[in-house]
């Protein structure tokens, strides 16, 4: 009995191991965000919270810029920079501004290795008009560049018409120690559980 139950463990395990999944999808969905400076900026959206910038929804496009909507972000001044804390360490490699149409933005992360913070995404004006997505107006294309190490990320405004909005920011990406091994891992940790596998049948089928 004892021996089944072995078996039993042993290929539970093969399997829950095989299928443990890589996230990939959007590493900023629900994260922190907080004011690291105003820098003179007057927010207009004082009774919106900051944690729309992150809450997976993007507005329709074209919906227009409006001084203290309830689903964006919105402020006068270049002065104002949000901190997003996505919480563990994640390899950065896309990301999707929706922000007012006629402005430009940057979104920035924090390199620890020169303890600086670093360009991650030079968001461009976009068509027209309102709350536009960049860089596509399907709200599920990434900008993509060389992958990054970070966990806290800053936007803020570089220039425009000094009336400033932002309604969604997401990233993509994977944890830099998620726990799972990598494929050759598998490979090699499967191959010797198979053996041991092999083992306990042929100790079951002698005792009967």
């Amino acid at each position: 009995m004892k021996l089944r139950l072995i078996l039993f463990f042993i290929t539970s395990g093969v399997a829950l191991v095989g299928v443990a999944p890589a996230n990939a999808g959007n590493i900023a969905l629900d994260a922190t965000v907080t004011i690291a400076s105003l820098g003179g900026s007057t927010i207009l959206s004082t009774g919106t919270p900051l944690s729309v910038v992150t809450d997976g929804y993007f507005l329709p496009e074209g919906t227009s810029y409006d001084s203290g909507r309830p689903d964006a972000v919105e402020w006068n001044g270049t002065g104002l920079v949000l901190d997003i804390s996505l919480g563990a360490e994640y390899n950065i490699t896309g990301a999707i501004v929706q922000a007012d149409n006629n402005d430009t933005y940057m979104l920035q992360y924090w390199d620890s290795a020169s303890s600086s913070w670093q360009l991650l995404y030079s968001v461009p004006t976009a068509g027209c008009c309102g709350f536009m997505t960049r860089p596509n107006g399907n709200q599920t294309t990434y900008a993509t560049f060389a992958s990054v190490e970070t966990d806290m990320l800053q936007f803020s405004a570089v220039s425009g018409d000094n009336g400033y909005a932002v309604s969604e920011i997401q990233v993509n990406g994977t944890p830099v120690s998620s726990g799972t091994p990598e494929p050759s891992s598998l490979l090699l940790f499967g191959s010797g559980l198979a053996g041991l596998v092999g083992l306990v049948r042929r100790k079951i089928a002698l005792r009967g």
